[in-house]
């Protein structure tokens, strides 16, 4: 899955830069990967960011990139809107922070589409409706070993770890 990454940022390079543009995009990606490898080899250790998350998302993202490209260029064709919202939703899945693109795909497409209100509306519908089809049933029913709403007590635990008394009350000597 991950080797598709250099393909569909060729996909991805092709639609702004031309052919030349998508093969240095994916030019780049391979040498990215290959460098890493060579890295690791050297080093004698594993290449976590490969067992991580991120790059899965990254798939994710890449195919959102293109399916947001092709509904922005023809927005009167709804089924790339919900394509669009449902693949970012599983990314949300995958890595919450995918989620805080929502609004500023929804801010680009009123700016882009706000003379024909029905088009923008039907889209932005069909878009937050995927999203939220593909999101919201795996945080709503996600429990920890504890009961508790497992997305929710994450949340909790950035803010309060963040965002304590003892941060609050510290000063530049207490470093």
């Amino acid at each position: 899955l991950l080797s598709l990454i250099p393909a569909l940022l060729f996909l991805l390079g092709k639609k702004g830069m031309g052919v030349a543009g998508g093969v240095f995009v994916a030019l780049l990606a391979l040498l990215e990967g290959s460098n890493a490898i060579m890295l690791y080899q050297k080093v004698g250790g594993i290449n976590a960011k490969l067992e991580a998350t991120e790059l899965l998302t990254s798939v994710f993202l890449i195919v959102f990139c293109l399916a947001v490209i092709k509904w922005f260029i023809n927005p009167r064709n709804h089924i790339w809107a919900a394509i669009a919202g449902g693949i970012l939703g599983l990314a949300a899945l995958i890595r919450f922070t995918p989620f805080f693109i929502l609004p500023g795909i929804l801010l680009t497409y009123l700016i882009c589409n706000h003379k024909h209100p029905k088009i923008f509306i039907t889209g932005i519908a069909l878009f937050v409706m995927t999203f939220s089809l593909s999101f919201a049933p795996f945080v709503v029913t996600a429990k920890g070993p504890d009961g508790n709403n497992y997305y929710l007590a994450k949340i909790q635990d950035v803010i309060s770890s963040r965002y304590s008394n003892n941060q609050a009350n510290t000063t530049i000597n207490d470093l």
